[in-house]
């Protein structure tokens, strides 16, 4: 029975195989939590799973889209926001994904990846807006519209959390 357990692959095959259970009963039960994320249309503040944050410019609504400072809806899910001040753009990282939008055009870049957009990113009282919905599912997350109080949230899709579940605990093993 040792030396089945000294090779290194059956003892990853094991792991893999105790991790795969785990995040399966995790997800079928609901014991996952999601990060969730509000912003709420002429309001400078949003939430965080709960905590209410403050934003240095209020979400607005632009060509019948909710637009938030680039800054705020890239950081509550852990990207990192760049501008590139030469080609006014934009610039979204999220692990190897890079996202880009550039200003006053109706395009966003994923990747490699050009999509046409039914907006454009616009540049309101030296404040860097950006369409809300199109950031979000470029990041791989859900959003919903409340119409009645004008708030969009955004969560984390299944994929994406089991995708963060399986990275932390592979981490923890290596």
């Amino acid at each position: 029975m040792r030396k089945l357990f000294a090779n290194k692959k059956v003892k990853a095959s094991l792991i893999l195989v105790a991790m795969t259970t785990n995040l399966v009963s995790t997800v079928a039960y609901g014991d996952s939590v999601s990060n969730e994320v509000s912003f709420k249309v002429g309001e400078a503040t949003y939430v965080v799973n709960g905590e209410e944050k403050v934003m240095d410019s209020a979400a607005i609504v632009h060509d019948s889209r909710t637009m938030v400072p680039m800054k705020y809806a890239a950081e509550a899910f852990g990207a990192k926001v760049q501008w590139d001040k030469d080609t006014r753009t934009a610039v979204i990282t999220h692990g190897e994904k890079v996202i880009k939008l550039p200003i006053d055009a109706n395009i966003i870049y994923v990747g490699e990846e050009k999509i046409e957009m039914d907006t454009k990113a616009v540049v309101v009282e030296g404040r860097t807006m950006l369409p809300l919905a199109y950031i979000a599912q470029s990041l791989g997350l859900v959003t919903s519209w409340d119409g009645e109080t004008k708030t969009v949230k955004i969560t984390e899709s299944m994929e994406v959390i089991k995708q963060k579940e399986m990275d932390k605990k592979l981490e923890s093993i290596t």
